[in-house]
């Protein structure tokens, strides 16, 4: 009976050293769990975070390419555009340049034309410029410049010499005749020749107009008034000296007849 009790007591001591034992490996277990458990937590938790930011990473990335993309498509076509625009500049600055080329060549040309043309015209102009026919003159010009000396030396060729010739502006010296009319005529005296006068009557200031001649001797007057060069159309300075010569050689008065 005394072995027994002092067995009992030895064994609730080893029965209390074993739960004592399992309590601390349990606490030992706990203990060495819980920082496990915690690791395993955060690196699950690390996972997850890493995938989400993973999941959500993936489309801002595509955004960002797509914004990149976007912004580098938009620069192109904003250079593209640029360099269009530039070229558009260059071709109309050139267009421009060209038309005022163009426009002083044709403005040069022009002028070069008008120069040439008023040149030949200058030209032809002087080429066909002649002088003025003597007839063509004003009236009292050619009688007093060209018709008197002519006629004047056609009388002393032909041996009337001493003859005066003078243009004046009065009436007939004819009988009959209105002295309040008067005519341009041109008397021809001849005082040492029996004192004879001619005279050749103009109707008009105008030689091709109306003419006409009368004759006279001494102190008397003219008794009859005739036509001069009524049939010639064609009035010459050579003509009217020729009919003058003519006339005064059907009246006999020059030497030579």
């Amino acid at each position: 009976m005394a072995e027994d009790n002092t067995a009992q007591p030895a064994q609730k001591a080893d029965s209390t050293e074993n739960t004592d034992s399992i309590e601390k490996a349990s606490d030992t277990d706990k203990t060495d769990s819980a920082p496990k458990a915690e690791a395993a937590e955060k690196t699950d938790s690390t996972e997850k975070a890493a995938s989400a930011e993973k999941t959500d990473g993936a489309p801002k990335a595509e955004t960002a390419k797509k914004d990149d993309n976007v912004e580098k498509a938009d620069s192109t076509e904003k250079a593209e555009t640029a360099e269009k625009d530039d070229s558009a500049e260059k071709a109309a600055a050139a267009k421009k340049a060209a038309a005022a080329k163009k426009a002083e060549a044709a403005k040069k040309a022009a002028a070069a034309k008008k120069a040439d043309s008023k040149t030949d015209s200058d030209a032809k102009a002087k080429k066909k410029k002649k002088p003025p026919k003597i007839e063509d003159k004003p009236f009292g010009e050619f009688i007093e410049e060209h018709f008197v000396p002519a006629l004047d030396e056609a009388l002393k060729s032909d041996g009337w010499e001493g003859v005066t010739l003078s243009l004046v502006d009065e009436p007939l010296l004819v009988k009959g005749a209105d002295d309040q009319e008067s005519y341009w005529q041109l008397h021809g005296d001849h005082p040492s020749n029996l004192d004879h006068r001619f005279s050749i009557v103009f109707g008009e200031e105008d030689i091709k107009g109306p003419k006409y001649f009368y004759y006279s001797q001494g102190d008397r007057l003219a008794s009859t008034v005739e036509q001069f060069m009524g049939d010639e159309r064609r009035i010459s300075l050579e003509l009217m000296v020729l009919y003058t010569l003519q006339r005064l050689k059907g009246q006999k008065w020059l030497t030579r007849n």
